[in-house]
């Protein structure tokens, strides 16, 4: 994938319809996150957490609670996305413009965004103090009353182990310290899948659809699973089969349509788990590799862990009615 390209494509009837996200080519200034729970790991092995995160909506892209200068806000977890922003809204929340910017690259090219400082940003049990990030233009919304501010990107989640429990509408980061056996800890309750990192630290595995190998980054920020055409067609899917299916019209970044179907394939296999009967998008999407989106996530827990370069998974279904399993 090249660097700036997010290229995820989404219905628009899905529930919540995936947020366009702009990826910027420069550094955001970040500080240190206070962690304020700490955990024995045993052995001298101290786990921190970051959370956990109330997750606010049962579909779609994870959307999470936060407080920003003590008011309640929200914002996306967003695997998919290179860099992390807020929208203007932010300064309905006494948030402060630095008088500095940055060149970034934009839906739109080259542009200036100016860097806003968080005096305080809460996430779970931990708070975040003097956090600066970059404005962009984007429109988020609002979930149950609250706005939606903006989105954590892989710049900021890469720092963590981060561990999307759907399923259970939480999401926990950690960092470990002193912790030889990390691999160990988890290996034991989840199954391992290795990946590769690109320079927008997208984390790219690698499943099969129909028994067909199928390269994929894992992007929270992509309410439905989407995959290549070339990838349906190593899958078994014909032009006939295609004519059969439910054509959908997707919109991308760049804010322009691409046509697209909702296919239904026989399996799904990351890792040792094989899922039975999902239903894709296959779309021209322009990236190289498929994206193993939100629509996954809601139905496994998974943990990344940027440092050994796995993906742990455990399969957590929940029942049809959305309920999360105590």
């Amino acid at each position: 994938m090249k660097s700036g390209q997010t290229g995820a494509y989404v219905s628009p009837d899905e529930t919540l319809t995936r947020i366009r996200k702009i990826l910027f080519r420069t550094a955001l200034c970040c500080v240190a996150i206070g962690l304020a729970a700490c955990e024995d790991g045993g052995e001298g092995c101290s786990v921190e957490r970051l959370g956990p995160l109330q997750v606010l909506n049962t579909r779609g892209v994870p959307i999470v609670k936060v407080t920003i200068n003590g008011k309640p806000a929200a914002m996306i977890v967003d695997s998919g996305a290179g860099m992390s922003g807020v929208s203007s809204s932010v300064r309905a929340f006494d948030v402060a413009y630095t008088g500095a910017t940055t060149l970034g690259s934009g839906i739109g090219g080259m542009s200036r965004f100016p860097v806003m400082s968080i005096a305080e940003l809460g996430m779970g049990t931990a708070t975040a103090r003097n956090v600066q990030m970059i404005q962009t233009d984007q429109k988020f919304g609002s979930i149950g009353g609250v706005p939606i501010v903006g989105l954590f990107g892989a710049d900021f989640l890469s720092n963590y182990t981060v561990a999307l429990e759907l399923p259970h509408l939480t999401v926990n980061l950690y960092r470990l310290h002193e912790c030889t056996d990390e691999k160990e800890r988890w290996e034991k309750e989840f199954d391992p899948v290795p990946f590769t990192i690109d320079n927008d630290r997208h984390v790219e595995i690698s499943m099969k659809i129909n028994g067909a190998p199928v390269d994929a980054i894992l992007d929270s920020g992509a309410a439905g699973t989407t995959i290549l055409p070339e990838d349906a067609a190593r899958a078994g899917v014909t032009k006939s089969m295609l004519a059969a299916d439910r054509a959908v019209s997707l919109i991308g970044v760049d804010q322009n349509a691409v046509h697209g179907w909702r296919h239904k394939f026989q399996t799904l296999q990351v890792g040792k788990e094989i899922f039975s009967n999902p239903t894709f998008m296959i779309a021209p999407m322009e990236v190289s590799t498929a994206l193993l989106g939100a629509d996954f996530l809601r139905h496994n827990s998974v943990m990344i862990s940027y440092r050994y370069r796995r993906v742990y998974i455990r399969n957590d279904d929940i029942p049809v009615d959305g309920t999360p399993p105590k």
